[in-house]
Order: structure tokens, then C-alpha cells, then sequence
């Protein structure tokens, strides 16, 4: 503060510089569950990806960003980390008792280091809508999320295995 107790110039800009950048990171989370980087990856109603649905197993986990990914063992040959897009209502699942976060989808909870199967798409992040444009949501969520490397699973259906 200035010696006439009010706000500096200096403290009023950091201040506002601080403000835009908070607002600009919820908006950035807008297409998920808002939680600020901790949000449930999904495709909306209008959303699609163009790619045919085949039957999947694998294992939950958190990456080492702390995103949920499948560690697919079936379909032979797809058995990289991918990163995951939920189905339209899937919610973000928050553990306090567990060693990460998870999913919730019609009521289930799927939580790290557990099995499922189901059926989804085996796509490539540029796949997904906006994928490949830069500063959109799935492009940047899922460079954060390795999807370069190990590939998207568009989850249409999930069940515990």
C-alpha cells in the first residue's frame, strides 16, 4: 500500500493480472465438470467421433498427470495407457480413501486399478472434436494427458469386469 493507504498501481495490476488468470482457467474447464483441471473428460449430446464402437477390457488407472486412463488388454495390439473420454453424463468422482479419482456412470463407480470392459472408440486425439486445434479443450487436455502417445478410448459403454 501507498502511504495514503490505498492500493498501488503495481498492486492493482497483479491484482487484476491474478483475476483474469483465474477466470481464464474456469473457462478452460467449462466443457467438463468445472473443477479446475480435475474434470471428467466427455463428449457432449452434439458431439461425435467418427469411428467405429468395438468391445474393450482393461484396467483403470491414474496417470502420472493424475488423468484416468485405461490400460487396455483386449483388443490385442491397443494395449497402450489411453486416455479416456467419458459418456455424455459420466461425473468426476473424488477420493479421499482411494489412491485417485474416478468415474461415476449411471450410478457406478469405477476407481483406479479397477478392471472393466465395455465398448468405445479407439481413436487418435486429433480425432475428437477440435481435437487438433490448438487451445481447445481436447487438444490441450489431452496433450496434458499423454493422449499423443497412447491414443484416446471414447468410452461408449462401461461395466465392471
Amino acid at each position: 500500500m501507498s502511504s495514503t493507504g490505498k492500493p498501488s498501481r503495481a498492486r492493482l495490476a497483479v491484482g487484476a493480472a491474478l483475476l483474469a488468470l483465474a477466470l481464464a482457467s474456469l473457462g478452460g474447464c467449462a466443457h467438463g465438470e468445472g473443477l479446475g483441471g480435475g474434470d471428467l473428460p466427455h463428449l457432449s449430446a452434439e458431439e461425435h467421433v467418427d469411428a467405429e464402437s468395438v468391445p474393450f477390457q482393461g484396467v483403470l488407472h491414474i496417470g502420472p498427470q493424475g488423468c484416468l486412463m485405461v490400460r487396455l488388454t483386449d483388443p490385442a495390439g491397443n494395449t497402450a495407457d489411453r486416455w479416456t473420454v467419458w459418456p455424455t453424463g459420466a461425473e468426476l468422482v473424488l477420493s479421499a480413501t482411494q489412491s485417485g479419482n474416478g468415474a461415476r456412470v449411471h450410478g457406478e463407480v469405477y476407481a483406479d486399478q479397477e478392471r472393466v470392459t465395455g465398448s468405445g472408440r479407439l481413436v487418435q486425439l486429433a480425432d475428437l472434436p477440435s481435437g487438433d486445434s490448438p487451445g481447445s479443450y481436447f487438444e490441450g487436455k489431452g496433450r496434458y494427458c499423454d493422449a499423443l502417445v497412447g491414443g484416446v478410448l471414447v468410452i461408449d459403454d462401461v461395466q465392471h469386469a
